[in-house]
């Protein structure tokens, strides 16, 4: 597992057997996260990419993630959707931040389901 830390924003990242696992935690309130996030994300695309895994990521865990913190995202899941890659992001459906925050990132969600966007019950 490789863990990558920029002040209160931890994300975990690890093979298990075809899958790549993205956990994210904590905040990510920084002026401009995409230097930090982007280069982790374009690690996780490639090294999905040259394995044939599919990413799933968990956001479950994160307290609060800044309008800024979504635009990497979106970056990631066109250049994904453009590649056929198979990528799951996983929220709280329960928090009201994290449910407005994906729901509007449903729109890049593919017919085929290579990119899906799950709410899950945290009760």
């Amino acid at each position: 597992m490789t863990t990558y830390t920029e002040n209160r924003l931890i994300i975990e990242v690890k093979k298990d057997h075809n899958i790549l696992l993205v956990n994210w935690q904590g905040k990510s309130d920084a002026r401009n996260p995409g230097e930090f996030i982007s280069p982790i994300l374009h690690r996780c695309c490639t090294i999905a990419r040259e394995s044939s895994l599919s990413i799933h990521m968990n956001f479950v865990n994160m307290d609060m993630m800044n309008s800024s913190s979504i635009s990497p995202l979106i970056k990631m899941l066109t250049e994904a959707k453009k590649s056929g890659q198979y990528v799951v992001l996983q929220y709280d459906e329960d928090s009201r931040w994290q449910r407005l925050n994906f729901n509007a990132l449903k729109a890049l969600q593919t017919p085929g389901k290579e990119i899906s966007i799950c709410g899950i019950s945290s009760h």
